[in-house]
């Protein structure tokens, strides 16, 4: 017996189970109750029967698995966006304390121009996202019909 998969999820393992016995090959699930008693940290595994079926059912599996895909191209805009505004938030939390502290000095009006100008280009770099995906010219959405 070999163990083929480890996952966190009871529905992957039992479909992953099923396609297994479709195609002949003898598999089990073992530990299905240890993301319950575990948390995250259990494990349910997927186990092959027979030793020689462990090729065929890694081929099984590898077929099973959607391919990988590159996020799209609004991703880089859009995470440095996400950057800007939580640096923007935390500036403006700053700022309150040096207000408190030091007064409304040079120091306190250059930390909130920095804040506003860091959250209004985060904003902007979020909505505009998307139009990197159009100028790459990648769709998500399903594939056209023939």
């Amino acid at each position: 017996m070999k163990n083929l998969l480890q996952t966190h999820s009871l529905s992957w393992a039992e479909s992953v189970t099923i396609a297994l016995e479709a195609e002949g090959i003898e598999a089990v699930i073992l530990d299905p109750q240890a993301p319950g008693y575990l948390g995250f940290a259990g494990r349910i595994r997927v186990a092959v029967v027979n030793d020689e079926d462990f090729p065929r059912a890694h081929a099984v599996l590898l077929q099973l698995e959607p391919p990988h895909t590159p996020p799209p191209p609004s991703w880089r805009w859009q995470k440095a966006g996400l950057v800007s505004l939580g640096v923007g938030i935390l500036l403006l939390f700053a700022w309150g304390s040096v207000v408190e502290r030091l007064g409304r000095g040079a120091i306190a009006t250059g930390i909130i121009v920095t804040s506003i100008v860091l959250l209004v280009a985060g904003i902007a770099l979020v909505a505009l996202g998307p139009l990197a995906d159009r100028e790459a010219g990648s769709t998500r959405g399903p594939p056209p019909r023939r």
